[in-house]
């Protein structure tokens, strides 16, 4: 491999160009070939949004690829998607990557000519889906709500894609779109946790189980700030959190999100795809069980722990890092915590730092196995900051460890698990 470095020092040759966190510009100009859109019309608006230049951000080969015009904007619903993600693999059953990209067109208000006020989702035949999103507003949770509302949409139409189902039968109903765009905006921020609690708290009772599976508006709502939109979204999570939390360690879950995507009306779904908790059961004890499930999550005092499994690819994709090699002209993933060399590399130190801040913020939610782990994969990139040899070498040796302990205790506890529950 030719050895990375952001300048060119001597006696060492290559460069190293870093998509940045796992984002970097890489492109700008002419925007690209777009994904013709359904109807003539529609085709015409999309005609009607082409600007004269874009920007191209990409994080990492075959997740999201937003087209923008260069500036603030563009970075931060980037940053926004690369985000998002890694959280929807879990929810949402995404690869690492997929064999095309999503494509985010963000527009200027003066070009947007689509009859849908914020965003539109297509896609071709060929299963390639574009997300198109009208830019414009305040720099604040409203606008990023907006924004991960339209990926989150893009990202179950690209699952109903992966799962070869038809346009004619696809459905994203609002509720699960509100519900991923909602953990998408509170998994990277724990205070945003609280905020939920509080606003599901003073919704009450709030909706009904029926009233979300029937939710419609999406975009009326999405930019709604108080009363009953907002007590949707924070129902609508509550219920996407709820009904993963239930499916435990089975595939129900995974089961009703495809049924429903698939066209299967969500009430029909829910029973087919948890035989053992709701079959048979009535609509007031669907709507009971859910009302009691809704005031658990909104009154928990402390914060979720994610599930062994889960706190584990959490942080190996804490510790991974992909890079462009400049003059092979392709893309690596890196272990972050292995680079001693090119520790230097303002990329790498600006990487370092934005993970330590969030292994500190989320401790608390990693699943005890890997505690150990998080904290050990910390002290590895402070000493590489600090370029402290002999302490990086032990801290890794520890990181090492702890993950392989973890590892042993999942195992064991999941092998448990499944002895008692035959």
């Amino acid at each position: 491999m030719k050895k990375p470095g952001a300048r060119r020092r001597p006696g060492r040759g290559g460069r190293w160009l870093a998509l940045a966190a796992v984002w970097g510009v890489v492109a700008a100009g002419g925007p690209a070939e777009e994904v013709a859109a359904q109807g003539t019309d529609a085709a015409a608006a999309a005609e009607a949004t082409k600007g004269p230049g874009a920007t191209l951000y990409l994080g990492g080969s075959g997740r999201f690829e937003v087209l923008a015009e260069p500036g603030d904007e563009g970075r931060r619903l980037a940053r926004l998607a690369e985000e998002a993600w890694p959280v929807w693999a879990g929810s949402m059953g995404l690869p690492d990557r997929v064999p095309v990209a999503i494509t985010v067109r963000l527009t200027t208000p003066e070009r947007w000519g689509f009859a849908e006020p914020a965003w539109r989702v297509v896609d071709d035949p060929g299963g390639v889906v574009t997300v198109w999103i009208r830019g414009g507003g305040a720099r604040d949770v409203t606008r990023e709500r907006r924004w991960l509302i339209a990926l989150a949409e893009g990202a179950l139409v690209r699952r109903a894609v992966l799962l070869g189902v038809a346009p004619a039968r696809r459905a994203t109903p609002h509720w699960m779109v509100a519900g991923a765009a909602e953990e998408a905006l509170i998994e990277p921020r724990p205070a945003m946790l609280d905020a939920w609690r509080q606003a599901a708290e003073r919704a009450g009772r709030g909706p009904t189980m029926r009233e979300l599976l029937s939710w419609a508006g999406a975009q009326a709502a999405a930019d709604g700030t108080g009363g009953a939109e907002e007590e949707r979204r924070a129902s609508a999570y509550g219920l996407w959190h709820w009904l993963q939390a239930e499916a435990g360690r089975t595939p129900a879950w995974r089961r009703m999100m495809d049924a429903v995507l698939g066209g299967t009306a969500p009430g029909l779904a829910l029973v087919q795809a948890y035989p053992e908790r709701f079959g048979g059961a009535s609509a007031e004890e669907l709507e009971l069980a859910w009302a009691v499930g809704a005031a658990g999550l909104a009154r928990a005092r402390g914060g979720p722990v994610t599930e062994a499994a889960e706190s584990r690819r959490w942080l190996e994709q804490m510790d991974r890092v992909v890079v462009r090699m400049a003059e092979e002209g392709d893309e690596r993933a890196l272990k972050l915590g292995d680079e001693w060399l090119h520790r230097g590399d303002v990329y790498l130190a600006t990487e370092r730092a934005r993970r330590v801040a969030r292994l500190q913020a989320d401790l608390g939610r990693v699943h005890p196995f890997y505690r150990n782990a998080a904290g050990s994969l910390g002290r590895v990139f402070l000493a590489q900051e600090k370029g402290n040899a002999r302490v990086w070498a032990a801290a890794r040796e520890e990181w090492t460890a702890d993950m392989a302990g973890g590892r042993e205790l999942e195992v064991a506890s999941a092998a448990l698990l499944d002895g008692v529950g035959r």
